[in-house]
């Protein structure tokens, strides 16, 4: 199980960025792509500025609201990224020669032409013009910070995104484990990482334990617990998921099937307005005690005692399945690299793993993908990937893993 940032570091980190967090809703007319140029000779800077009633608002683009923005004009972001590229000078009079004749040439630049529009500020800038101007959209801005000194737009999404912060997540999972440790029930954090745009917080319960397990490894055991998980820029959702541990190895699975229904979507009500907002503390705290409602029902489903007896059958039938042939090991993790998008090297480490582990049963292979051997050259968002991949093959049923790996 890759190991990150402790509760104490977790919690501040997801303070911290609440704290500079800053949400707007206005309408599409009051936004428009500039350009800035340093006082030195580097590259200029495409920023993405909002003409707010309290004055403009420039903010640097975050690689995924780009893409965000490009999406919503209709943009290649392939051929919009290229164009952003500071190695690709993209911009009329950055460094331009012209030949004017008679063997003279003369070059154009910041100083003799102090007004040249990049390609892709006009780009952008006239689909903003040819859109819908009094559609609203909500951008996600963050505050500088002591490394950075600029602000930016780290999402750009529609006026119907409800924002759940992740601080608020995790405070009401803590909360809900602190109430769930007076009924008997003691909860730990065994792994979290939270950054600016996703938290991954993973939680297990010492005490709902199983019986020794009938596979390969001597008194092996299984502990249950949950993995809660945020997404703030629009790119998932939020909710709670099984997680499992086992303690010969301490390698930590999470069991998409077993809470594929425990997931709610950033969607409110439609926003309508004259002029534009930012969205208040007040308001955030309102939507997000409605939004957090249901998160105690969530996190009680998925350590309710059937989920364990369920579990140590899911697998010990794993590990009774029929083994993968010498010669269909390499077809088999090929099958999972493809459907699952590992990377080679990803690959390779999972093949490797299978082989060392001598275990070639459906179980076995569930153990390789999320081994420590594995997770160690990963960061923490691939790795809890590939937690997620072993969860998928640990529960697949006998005929789904037959034609994953038998019939290879």
């Amino acid at each position: 199980m890759k190991t990150s940032m402790s509760l104490e570091t977790v919690l501040e980190t997801a303070r911290t960025i609440q704290n500079r967090a800053v949400d707007y809703i206005a309408p599409v007319r009051r936004l428009s792509m500039d350009h800035t140029y340093p006082s030195n000779d580097g590259p200029s800077r495409s920023v993405l500025q909002l003409s707010s009633l309290n004055g403009p608002v420039d903010a640097e683009l975050t690689g995924s609201a780009f893409k965000q923005l490009c999406t919503k004009l209709r943009i290649p972001s392939q051929y919009a990224e290229m164009l952003r590229d500071e190695e690709i000078p993209a911009e009329v009079g950055y460094r331009w020669p012209l030949d004017i004749g008679r063997g003279k040439i003369t070059e154009l630049n910041r100083i003799t032409y102090p007004t040249a529009t990049p390609l892709l500020s006009a780009m952008i800038n006239h689909g903003l013009r040819n859109g819908d101007q009094n559609k609203y959209t909500m951008l996600r801005g963050m505050l500088p910070d002591d490394e950075e000194n600029t602000s930016k737009w780290r999402a750009i999404l529609s006026n119907q995104y409800l924002p759940v912060p992740s601080v608020s997540i995790l405070e009401k999972a803590m909360m809900l484990c602190n109430g769930l440790h007076t009924n008997g029930y003691r909860a730990e954090l065994k792994s979290s990482e939270v950054n600016e745009d996703r938290l991954y917080a993973k939680f297990i319960f010492p005490d709902m334990v199983s019986q020794p397990l009938r596979t390969r490894r001597k008194n092996d055991v299984v502990q249950i617990g949950f993995v809660l998980y945020n997404n703030e820029v629009g790119s998932g959702s939020y909710g709670v998921r099984s997680f499992v541990e086992f303690l010969a190895c301490t390698n930590g699975m999470i069991l998409p099937k077993w809470g594929a229904k425990l997931a709610k979507v950033h969607r409110t009500g439609r926003v309508v307005m004259d002029g534009d907002l930012i969205v208040s503390n007040k308001t955030r705290r309102a939507q997000t005690v409605a939004a957090l409602e249901e998160l105690s029902d969530m996190i009680n489903a998925v350590i309710e005692p059937e989920r364990l007896e369920r579990l140590t059958k899911t697998v010990e039938s794993a590990a009774s399945s029929p083994n993968i042939a010498d010669d269909d090991i390499e077809k088999t993790v090929k099958k999972i690299a493809k459907s699952e998008i590992l990377s080679e090297a990803e690959s390779q480490a999972v093949y490797q793993a299978f082989i060392r582990g001598n275990d070639p049963s459906q179980f076995g292979m569930a153990q390789a993908i999320c081994s420590h051997d594995v997770a160690r050259t990963l960061n923490f968002d691939r790795a809890t990937h590939l937690e997620t991949v072993a969860g998928k093959v640990l529960t697949m049923g006998r005929q789904e893993w037959h034609s994953l790996a038998i019939a290879a």
